[in-house]
């Protein structure tokens, strides 16, 4: 695909690179290809990295986040409306209806607290026929993602949090913090900034508010080829350590709950391969 605006556009890390490819590779996996000039979103896009990265590609990209960082090397695309701001009251993706083919986010969802309100959004401006991909760190990870605490996607008790502070554990916001001061930080993160949940309840969360055509992705997304998504099952992991990595949810998006889903042919920049 040809870039949009290449010659212009900053440096973009290569591990966002990487994760990007990894998520269309997930796609590949499951039988859909997204066409050149298809309309994407990274919801939740940070610094807007990824957005940049798929307009590169030749999509039709945008992004939002609740706070969009002025030290972005993408202003441009906040001035070009295609990184956007959430609102929060009342909560509402910046977006009109029906408009993107495929919805992606990275590790997002654990800091949602109200779900239904949440998907009712991202069910409400995707197209009918669309797809959304979300990764979902996993729960039962051995080191919480945020603060580097055992368990703390689960475990989240004063007690267990305390420990560990003492035993020295801190992420690099926290370097120097006395141990008492660590736990209440982290306490308070995870009760009111964190939101884990397992596989059922999240399939449960969305087929609540969503029509949605589950495709559940059984291999863990770092068993994905970065390039072409082929399995690397069987081959040595980069990271034998790590039981639990995150795992991509795919689902089709066939109406809203209380909208009767309309009748018409999957959009050609959104197309299933035929097995």
């Amino acid at each position: 695909m040809t870039g949009v605006g290449e010659s212009t556009q900053p440096s973009i890390p290569r591990d966002v690179v990487g994760r990007a490819q990894r998520r269309l590779g997930v796609l590949r996996s499951l039988g859909i290809e997204i066409g050149e000039g298809a309309r994407v979103l990274d919801f939740g896009c940070g610094a807007g990295d990824t957005v940049a990265y798929l307009l590169g590609r030749g999509f039709d990209a945008h992004g939002c986040d609740l706070k969009i960082r002025p030290d972005s090397a993408h202003t441009h695309l906040v001035d070009e409306g295609r990184v956007r701001p959430i609102s929060l009251e009342p909560y509402r993706l910046p977006f009109d209806d029906d408009v993107f083919d495929l919805i992606l986010s990275d590790q997002v969802f654990e800091h949602v607290q109200d779900y239904p309100t949440t998907i009712r959004e991202l069910a409400r401006i995707t197209r009918p026929g669309g797809v959304g991909l979300h990764v979902f760190p996993a729960r039962w990870r051995p080191l919480e993602v945020h603060l580097n605490v055992p368990l703390g996607g689960v475990v989240q008790s004063s007690g267990w949090l305390g420990l560990w502070a003492m035993l020295g554990v801190r992420n690099v916001h926290q370097r120097g913090l006395g141990a008492a001061e660590v736990a209440h930080l982290n306490r308070e993160y995870l009760q009111n900034r964190t939101h884990y949940l397992d596989r059922r309840r999240i399939r449960s969360e969305f087929a609540g508010v969503c029509a949605c055509a589950w495709s559940s992705c059984a291999t863990p997304i770092d068993r994905l080829h970065p390039a072409d998504g082929r399995s690397l099952r069987g081959e040595s992991s980069p990271h034998p350590s790590r039981r639990r990595v995150p795992v991509p949810y795919a689902a089709r998006v066939r109406g809203r709950r209380g909208v009767r889903p309309a009748r018409m042919p999957v959009r050609s920049s959104v197309r299933r391969r035929p097995r």
